[in-house]
C-alpha cells in the first residue's frame, strides 16, 4: 500500500479495531508493523502535503500503544513537515502543498480534508512527544477551518476555501458528507488527547456538539446521510462517510461529549453502512463508497461513483466497528 491517505485511513481504522479485538489484535498489530517497516526501510517519498501526512497516524499508534517503535521515525519525518510546513496567513497548512503540480494549479487552497490527514496527528504528537508547539497547532486547526468553511446557517462545512481571494472554492459549493465526518473525526480524536485545561478545550467541545446536531438532522431513514450532505435523496447514500459520522457520534457519547441519542443515531448508520456488506468467496464486499473527490457543487458530488473497497471506507467501517459494543 502507498504511503498516502487512502492506505492510511485504513490503517488507523484497523489500529483502532485492534484495540477491541482481543482475539485477533497480535495478527492485526503485525500487518500494520509490516506497512511501516515497509516504508522504514524504502525511505519515505517527499512529504510535502496533508495527504502524506496520515500514514504517521498508524505510527504513532504502534508506537504509543503497542510499544512499537517500527514507524516513530517516519512519524517525526512528517512531524518535522507539519512543524515547517509554511503556514497561510489564517494559520492553516495549504491542503496541496507548494511543490507538486496540482498545488500550482489549486494554489492557496484550505480542504476540510486536512483536518484528518495532518491536525490530528499534529495533536496526538504533541502529546505523546511532549511538543507543546505541535500541539498547539494541532488543537488549532479545526477553529480555523471553521472560520471560513462553516455556515453560520446549516452549521456545516464546505470543503474548500480559496485562501487568497478569501472565498469559497468552487464560489456555488455543496456540502459534501465525507468532508463533515473529517471534521467531527478530527474534533473527536483531538479532544480524546487534549488537557482538559489547555485554553482551546472547551471551544473545541462547543464545535463538535454543535457540528454534530448539525449533522444529526440529515439522517435518512436507511441510517446513511447523503453524500451531498444538506440535501437527503438528491445524490446516493455514501457509505464512507456515514461509517466516520457513525465513530465520531459513538465515540462522543463514550467520552462524554454527546447525549444518549447519538448513540441511537450511530447504532442505526452502523447498521445502515453494514448492509452494504456482501459476502465473497474471500469474505465480504464493501459497496457504496464515493470515488476520490476534488471541491465541487452539489450537482457534481452527485456525478461521483460508487466504488466498492476503497481502503478508506474499509477504514471507516473498522473506525464505526471500533466503538460498538
Amino acid at each position: 500500500m502507498k504511503w498516502d491517505w487512502g492506505p492510511a485511513v485504513f490503517l488507523y481504522g484497523l489500529s483502532r479495531f485492534a484495540e477491541q479485538d482481543a482475539i485477533k489484535r497480535d495478527a492485526w498489530v503485525s500487518e500494520i508493523d509490516s506497512y511501516q517497516k515497509l516504508w522504514a526501510l524504502k525511505g519515505l517519498p517527499a512529504v510535502d502535503w496533508s495527504d502524506e501526512c496520515a500514514s504517521a497516524l498508524s505510527a504513532l499508534w504502534l508506537n504509543d500503544k503497542m510499544g512499537i517503535s517500527t514507524g516513530i521515525g517516519s512519524a517525526a519525518t512528517v512531524a518535522q513537515y507539519v512543524r515547517t510546513a509554511p503556514r497561510n496567513k489564517l494559520g492553516a497548512l495549504d491542503h496541496l502543498g507548494h511543490q507538486s503540480l496540482i498545488s500550482k494549479i489549486f494554489p492557496d487552497a484550505m480542504w476540510v480534508d486536512s483536518l484528518m490527514m495532518y491536525a490530528v496527528f499534529a495533536a496526538q504528537w504533541g502529546v505523546s512527544q511532549g511538543d507543546a508547539e505541535l500541539l498547539d497547532f494541532g488543537a488549532r486547526q479545526p477553529l480555523i477551518f471553521a472560520s471560513v468553511l462553516r455556515d453560520t446557517k446549516t452549521g456545516l462545512f464546505h470543503h474548500a476555501w480559496n485562501v487568497k481571494k478569501d472565498r469559497l472554492f468552487p464560489k456555488n459549493a455543496g456540502y459534501w458528507l465525507r468532508g463533515n465526518a473529517w471534521v467531527l473525526a478530527s474534533l473527536i480524536e483531538i479532544l480524546e488527547v487534549l488537557p482538559e485545561s489547555h485554553a482551546l478545550y472547551v471551544p473545541l467541545k462547543e464545535l463538535f456538539v454543535s457540528t454534530a446536531q448539525a449533522v444529526a438532522q440529515y439522517q435518512m431513514p436507511c441510517g446513511l446521510w447523503d453524500t451531498v450532505i444538506a440535501r437527503p435523496g438528491y445524490a446516493y447514500p455514501e457509505t464512507s462517510g456515514s461509517a466516520i459520522v457513525a465513530y465520531a457520534f459513538a465515540k462522543g457519547v463514550r467520552l462524554g461529549f454527546l447525549d444518549r441519542s447519538f448513540s441511537a443515531r450511530a447504532d442505526k448508520a452502523f447498521r445502515g453502512v453494514s448492509n452494504y456488506l456482501t459476502p465473497e468467496k474471500d469474505g465480504f464486499s464493501m459497496s457504496g463508497i464515493s470515488w476520490f473527490t476534488i471541491p465541487f457543487q452539489d450537482w457534481e458530488y452527485r456525478l461521483v461513483p460508487l466504488i466498492k473497497n476503497l481502503p478508506y471506507g474499509i477504514g471507516g467501517f473498522l473506525l464505526a466497528a471500533s466503538e460498538q459494543k
